[in-house]
């Protein structure tokens, strides 16, 4: 049982991690994107 919830953790944190890097990919672009504009 204590496995499954260190695994359900540790899936959560990969997910927030990638959720993460996505957010700051995306909101680098924007920046890009208005200083060409």
């Amino acid at each position: 049982m204590i496995s499954s919830i260190i695994s359900t953790i540790y899936k959560l944190i990969l997910f927030f991690k990638t959720f993460n890097f996505l957010v700051i990919v995306l909101f680098f672009c924007n920046k890009n994107y208005d200083k060409d504009n």
